[in-house]
């Protein structure tokens, strides 16, 4: 019997996949993650000590984390974004590195 195809989202124009997480750019610049939030790799917007936080350890719907994002990598345990301005985000275990900071 072939599987059941499940529309997650709409507009997408990029998506990034990781061991645990998703991640996917919208059209109007949005980026949405969803999956394991462990280690804070998922947010709302809200910054709190240098990067997004949310209380879910499991997020099942993606999730509005940045705006005007124009890449998104998911490395590891730790998201990096670069948005419009060139300018390039990192958040979760990635932050607490401070490899590019």
């Amino acid at each position: 019997m072939p599987s059941k195809h499940v529309q997650v989202m709409s507009e997408c124009v990029a998506i990034s996949t990781g061991s645990y997480n998703t991640a996917s750019i919208t059209i109007d610049g949005s980026l949405y993650i969803w999956g394991d939030n462990s280690c804070r790799q998922i947010g709302k917007g809200e910054i709190g000590n240098g990067y997004p936080i949310i209380s879910d350890l499991i997020v099942l719907k993606p999730c509005k984390v940045l705006e005007n994002v124009v890449l998104v990598r998911l490395v590891g345990i730790g998201p990096f974004a670069i948005l419009s301005d060139g300018s390039l985000w990192a958040w979760g275990e990635v932050q607490k590195c401070k490899i590019l900071l």
